[in-house]
């Protein structure tokens, strides 16, 4: 006899669900955008170390966003739930990778600062400017804010069976 995967099942994601969860990550991408946007006009008036942090942060963001949403698709286009954990998987792993690789540039940049900073070479600090790095970090904080508002609104559509279910958004 022919043995039967229990790890695959009939069909493929549901429809409605893989299309809230795209449309969840589109959303965020363009929340992301507006905030790397801005924090690059606040860190070329500034150049202030905080917000070329978030600068690279956001840059990660939506590489990692960008990752997501190549899984979701494919996720979208596989009827074997081991498919599935694999995809998962892969997506959680190289949004590991990603992170770790983004902290230790980080920390080199902090470093960086630290050693010009320390041989007196601080004529690049704008810290007259620091009603730009206001701005940002309330225009950061209120796209992280609308995303976590979006993700709560859509939950329902993008978790249909609730959140124990193992097929999950990176």
């Amino acid at each position: 006899g022919e043995s039967i995967d229990p790890l695959c099942r009939e069909g493929g994601s549901v429809e409605p669900k893989l299309r809230a969860r795209i449309g969840f990550l589109l959303a965020n991408m363009a929340t992301v955008f507006v905030s790397l946007c801005v924090g690059w006009r606040a860190y070329r008036s500034t150049n202030s170390l905080t917000v070329k942090l978030d600068l690279i942060t956001y840059s990660l963001d939506l590489t990692a966003l960008a990752a997501n949403l190549g899984v979701e698709w494919a996720k979208g286009a596989t009827r074997c739930r081991r498919t599935i954990l694999k995809l998962d998987v892969c997506g959680c792993i190289a949004s590991v990778v990603l992170n770790v690789g983004a902290s230790f540039y980080c920390i080199y940049c902090c470093l960086l600062r630290q050693e010009d900073a320390a041989k007196g070479d601080v004529k690049d600090s704008h810290v007259s400017n620091a009603q730009i790095m206001l701005w940002y970090s309330f225009l950061s904080m209120a796209m992280n804010v609308s995303t976590i508002f979006g993700f709560w609104y859509l939950k329902g559509a993008m978790y249909p069976d609730g959140l124990a279910n193992e097929d999950r958004l990176n």
